[in-house]
């Protein structure tokens, strides 16, 4: 059997051996938005599945002469299923975005589950009723052996495409567009951990992260996401706002201008604002006709403030953000990113290398440069970032692995050396922990470092076994434990009370080598919440074993 992704909901089916096929149809509720269908799978005895738009799950009896819709796991939504995979004639997963289902029974009832990844679900196999294999874009493979409930990553560090990172005194954080994950650094960049899925309900494309302070921080992106952090990014709210969900609305970015004050804007000018630390969120606006996307955002004192845009445009507001007035329209460009050095010097970095600089807070801008990139036969590079690390010194990362710097307070810039491996990929994002150490990241998943101005390409694989100390601790609620091993192995991950019994069990099965990050949330192994006190977590990784201890406070 065979089904067609067109609007019709066709299938077909053939009895011998594919010399004749015959065409059947997948009755789609009338609430469904399309009748598209993504993927069949089957298993000998005539059982078999499809699965397609509106979450619609159908089953055949009869090697799919014929289908019942037994499912609509999301009625009437923009969303389709992608795959499915069957152990036997009870026991059925499926999945898209990132949502999977399972049955136990037939399809009768199903469970929600959530997979570590926001990178949409391309197939899935099952072994038997407990072993299964998930692979999503953007190179990640991932291993279940209790039937879902949790995963494991194969592959050591996937291609996702990371688009900001930023930087607290504690922590460096960096985003994915199109997949949705965030990765962390505790070691100023040398180390990552496995990117994840921030928060359920974060399905993709985050474009825009913005810390506060160490605790304090945000992230944006695509069909109106915005999440909040109050504990550093350990945990993370999804944030109601009225373009949550909207399929064609997007924010390019999030900015406060303190705890309590917050902007975030993107496609067809949409502009929202908080004053309650980005708890609510009401619409705003340019007040321009035919406002276009909105790109980036800097507030240089609570009043003034500059917002970037397609069409070559730039909005200033001296009050506040109440109105905000056009300063300038340098044509079809996008002005991708703003950087000011003081209250009146101020950069925009544009597409096609384009440079430009304010003197007066932002009231004028002019043209300074226009960047060639030697990576590409010359051609002028869109840029995505720059940043001064010192009054005469500055940096910007751009399209097809282009680095540039400037030792003259921009006057002139040279290009640097990326590795060759990054240069096919576009650099998007870039953060200065001083004025010798820097970070770049960008698509393909590649991170790369400096330290006194050479480049280099740190490498997320482990060289020892190690187990690191939990953070936070003392916790409450959640702690993260962090662990690096060489090579793949099998490994054990389990926390104890102060009486040696076992309280829950975070990893066990094979492990592809290097760093991991695993989150405890106070719950044991029936999912009750543990009392405050001292537990150990332990880990064995082939030859390797080691304890440490945390509190847990309530």
């Amino acid at each position: 059997m065979a089904v067609d992704n067109s609007t019709g909901g066709e299938a077909v089916y053939t009895t011998d051996g594919g010399a004749n096929w015959h065409t059947t149809i997948l009755n789609y509720p009338p609430s469904s938005v399309s009748s598209k269908t993504y993927y069949c799978s089957g298993i000998p005895g005539g059982i078999g599945y499809a699965v397609g738009y509106s979450g619609s799950v159908f089953k055949t009896k009869d090697y799919g002469q014929t289908w019942n819709n037994v499912s609509v796991l999301w009625p009437g939504m923009f969303k389709y299923l992608e795959a499915v995979a069957i152990s036997d004639a009870n026991h059925v997963w499926t999945g898209g975005y990132d949502y999977l289902y399972r049955t136990r029974d037939g399809g009768a009832t199903w469970d929600t589950l959530y997979y570590p990844s926001a990178s949409s679900l391309t197939y899935l196999k099952a072994f038997d009723n407990n072993t299964l294999y998930l692979f999503t874009t953007f190179g990640q493979l991932f291993k279940s052996s209790d039937a879902g409930d949790s995963w494991t990553p194969i592959f050591s560090w996937p291609n996702i495409s990371l688009w900001d990172v930023v930087a607290t005194s504690k922590r460096l954080y960096a985003c994915a567009d199109y997949e949705g994950e965030i990765t962390t650094s505790d070691d100023g960049g040398l180390t990552w951990s496995y990117p994840v899925t921030p928060a359920d309900g974060t399905y993709g494309n985050l474009f825009d992260l913005f810390f506060y302070d160490d605790n304090l921080g945000f992230f944006a992106g695509r069909d109106g996401l915005i999440g909040k952090t109050t504990d550093g990014g350990e945990t993370w709210r999804i944030i109601p706002n009225s373009y949550g969900f909207s399929s064609n609305k997007s924010y390019n970015f999030i900015y406060f201008k303190d705890a309590l004050n917050g902007i975030a804007g993107g496609t067809s000018g949409i502009l929202q604002v908080s004053n309650d630390g980005g708890e609510t969120w009401t619409e705003s606006s340019i007040d321009t006709v035919n406002t276009p996307e909105l790109l980036d955002c800097i507030f240089l004192d609570l009043n003034t403030g500059i917002i970037s845009a397609k069409s070559g445009k730039v909005y200033r507001t001296t009050n506040g953000g109440s109105t905000w007035i056009e300063v300038t329209d340098k044509g079809s460009m996008s002005m991708k990113n703003v950087f000011f050095s003081d209250l009146q010097n101020g950069w925009i970095v544009a597409s096609d290398g384009y440079i430009f600089k304010t003197t007066d807070g932002g009231e004028t801008w002019n043209q300074t440069d226009q960047l060639s990139n030697i990576n590409s036969g010359g051609a002028n590079p869109d840029l995505y970032r720059i940043s001064f690390v010192n009054p005469t010194t500055a940096y910007i990362c751009g399209e097809n692995g282009s680095i540039y710097q400037s030792t003259d307070t921009g006057a002139s810039w040279t290009q640097l050396t990326a590795p060759a491996a990054t240069i096919p990929w576009n650099l998007q994002g870039m953060v200065w922990l001083d004025e010798s150490s820097g970070i770049i990241v960008g698509q393909d998943g590649y991170i790369l470092g400096t330290r006194n101005s050479g480049i280099t390409t740190p490498t997320p694989l482990a060289q020892e076994f190690q187990l690191e100390s939990n953070y936070p601790n003392p916790f409450n609620p959640t702690t993260s434990i962090s662990f690096a091993i060489p090579g793949t192995e099998k490994v054990k991950l389990v926390v104890y009370n102060t009486l040696g019994q076992k309280v829950r069990t975070l990893v066990s099965g094979v492990v592809a080598a290097g760093h991991h990050a695993v989150k405890w949330d106070g719950r044991n192994d029936f999912g009750l919440m543990s009392p405050s006190g001292v537990y150990f977590y332990k880990l064995d990784a082939g030859p390797y074993s080691q304890v440490r201890k945390m509190t847990l406070l309530k």
